[in-house]
């Protein structure tokens, strides 16, 4: 069938950043991947924690779902579900969210 499995401490890397969790279903061939279990992520300078994580390499996109934190220069977002486009660094969040905008230094 093509399809791997891995469980315990799980890592999968990209030129752009990584992501680890406790299990890994992947297709062979494909460049994308489900990930399970206390999952982080970190891309540049965004890091973030989920329950799950689909990993699509190909777009550059990491979808989190699940109890989501996605912290980036001091701003922390906490929602059910973040779409993070690590290729461009935008984060993208849905259903109810909550976010924390440090205060901006006076001039």
């Amino acid at each position: 069938t093509g399809l791997l499995m891995l469980a315990g401490q799980v890592r999968v890397q990209t030129p752009q950043g990584g992501a680890a969790g406790a299990r890994l279903e992947a297709r062979s061939g494909l460049k994308e991947g489900r990930m399970w279990g206390d999952v982080r992520v970190h891309f540049g300078d965004i890091a973030a924690r989920a329950d799950a994580l689909t990993l699509l390499a190909p777009a550059k996109r990491a979808i989190l779902t699940g109890a989501v934190r996605v912290e980036q220069r001091g701003r922390v977002l906490w929602a059910e579900r973040v779409t993070l486009d690590y290729g461009t660094g935008r984060v993208v969040a849905e259903g109810p969210l909550r976010m924390r905008i440090p205060d901006a230094a006076a001039p």
